[in-house]
Formats: C-alpha cells, structure tokens, sequence
C-alpha cells in the first residue's frame, strides 16, 4: 500500500513540476477596463518604485506618471507631473536607480528638445537632470537606468540607430551626454535596450537582422559579444535581473499582427538560453496594439528579483503582473 500511494505522489510531482513552467497571474489591466489605460500608443513606459509601487507614463490622460500598488494594480494618488510640452511626446521612458531615485526621459525628434527628468521619489516635484536643444537625431524610445549616484548611469536609445550615454559627477542631479556608436548598430527599426545586471555591458534588441536576437555589447568597446535567441521576432521589449548565480531575462511580445493568439510572454535563463517561465497566451480580446496597427512591440518589461514577479506592459492591451510558483515541498517521514 506504502509502494502504490508513494508511485502515486511521485506522479503527482512530477506533473506538478511540468505545469510550474507557467507563470502565475496576480493582476491584469486590460485596456477597456481603466479610464486611463486605453487602446492606443500613449502608455509606453514602466518601473518599479520603492515603496512598492509600480510607475507607467500616461500621455493621453494628462502626460502624469501614473502610481499603482504594484501587488494588487491599484491606483495610488496623486501622479507625478509637471513636464514640459516639448518634442514627439512629453514623457516616455521611466528608468529607477539602485538609489531609488526616478528618471522620466521624453520621445525627441531631430531638432525638438531632449528632456531627462528626476523625482527623488514617488511624491517628490521634478527637477532637469539634462536638457539638450535641436538634437540632431531621434532620442527617447527607450531607456535603461543602473548605478546609484555617481555611479548613476542611463542608457537612451532612438529609432533610427542613435544610442546615447548619460553619467554624472554631482550624485545623480545632473548629467553630462555621450554619444556611442554600438556594432552592429540598430538600423532604423524601434530599438530596446537594458543594462546587463553587474556590470558596465548592455543588451540590445531591434528588427534588424544582425539584432532579431537579444544581443550582449561590451559597455568599453560597445561591440557585440553574445546573443541570446530567446526570440526571433524582432523589437520587443526585455528586461533582466540576477537571481543568486542565475540570471533570467524577461522578454515581451515582440510585433505580431493583429490576428495572433496564444502571444507569450517568456522567462529565459542568460547562460543556457533556455525557457524557464512562460506567461499564458494572450488573446486578441483582451485588447489590441493601437488598435488598427499590429500587436506588441511596444511597451516595457519590469522584474522583481526579490518577490519573483513579472510585469509586462503591452501598450494598447494589458498590463499584467506574473509570479514564479511556489516550489512544493515533500515532507517523506510521513510515508516511511
């Protein structure tokens, strides 16, 4: 009898096992369901705060950063605002320091104003960390921020190919641009970018083909030194995080047309280039990417390294928070 019920829990386990590959949903915004949240291109940037919140920029309902309790998605109040009326959209990307300090950078087309804000928190007033006048190219359609103050550094990228680095000498008040020139470079297709978790390398990801995979630069010499597959789609947005010796990389829906089902959301792991984690399938009820445009490409990947959470922002559909699941643990004295 012992033998029979211990096959049978070992059966159980192992199914168990299998299933774990799917992320658990904690919350889902769809776009219908929100009065600021809406079916179109004017919800691009997302990050994680301290205090627990979770900060997306909101153009079309006012162009605020928009404050939610990031265990449950609830709104919390009131929004951050106060940026300028200059360039293709007032705010864009949102990029958080290791200090916890917030950086708000706009979208600049050649010859607009180039704007990088800073809050020192989710209910401190905004102060012009860099401004820069008539920027000769496209700058703003993405962002990566790592380090805490002198150590601050931020990553913007453009479409078109322009790349750009920001440090600091003053704590992180204030920064002084650089312009690089990685190779391969981003062509012209909407480039994602994100540091590598430790160290002065980042990763790139746009429809180019010498960059359809995620691809590692050396942060001195900014040539490629690796890919990681993870998906051949094209743009997209990613992100990464180091937990203990493993470090995973999130990767969000990269274009797809309008009529996709079962879209996921994917959990790599860095060395391997294996899946770890998927989302469920998204379904084109849940919303649509702009409505008569394709679906995903656009929009943010955010990872909680301490609760093990995914957020996924899916411009124009949904936001959705995802956790790891819990690892079951077998007490075996009770069948001996």
């Amino acid at each position: 009898m012992k033998k029979v019920l211990f096959v049978a829990l070992v059966v159980l386990f192992a199914t168990t096992a299998n299933a774990q590959t799917i992320l658990n949903l904690v919350f889902q915004i769809d776009y219908d369901s929100n009065v600021w949240f809406g079916d179109d291109q004017w919800t691009q940037g997302m990050a994680l705060a301290p205090g627990g919140e979770l900060i997306l920029s909101d153009i079309g309902g006012g162009n605020v950063i928009r404050r939610l309790n990031a265990d449950t998605g609830e709104e919390i109040f009131p929004s951050l605002s106060g940026y300028r009326a200059e360039g293709l959209a007032m705010i864009n990307k949102i990029g958080v320091s290791d200090g916890g300090v917030i950086y708000v950078c706009n979208l600049a087309d050649a010859g607009d104003r180039f704007n990088l804000y800073r809050h020192a928190s989710t209910t401190s007033a905004l102060s012009i960390a860099y401004e820069e006048d008539s920027i000769s190219a496209r700058l703003g359609d993405d962002m990566a921020v790592q380090g805490a103050g002198n150590n601050t550094r931020i990553l913007v990228t453009g479409q078109g190919g322009e790349t750009a680095l920001f440090t600091t000498s003053d704590g992180g008040l204030t920064f002084s641009r650089t312009t690089i020139s990685p190779s391969p470079g981003l062509g012209d297709e909407f480039p994602n970018v994100a540091w590598d978790p430790g160290s002065a390398d980042y990763w790139l990801r746009s429809s180019t083909s010498a960059l359809r995979s995620t691809t590692l630069y050396n942060g001195s010499t900014h040539v490629a030194t690796a890919t990681v597959a993870g998906t051949t789609e094209g743009y997209g947005p990613f992100a990464l995080a180091q937990w203990g010796s493993q470090k995973v990389m999130g990767l969000g829906v990269a274009a797809r047309p309008l009529d996709s089902t079962g879209v996921k959301g994917l959990v790599i792991d860095v060395a391997t280039d294996t899946l770890l984690y998927e989302t469920e399938g998204l379904e084109p009820a849940g919303g649509v990417a702009y409505e008569d445009e394709d679906i995903g490409g656009f929009g943010e990947v955010v990872i909680d390294p301490v609760k093990k959470r995914f957020y996924f922002l899916y411009t124009g559909n949904t936001i959705t928070c995802w956790a790891v699941p819990p690892t079951g643990v077998k007490d075996w004295a009770v069948y001996e």
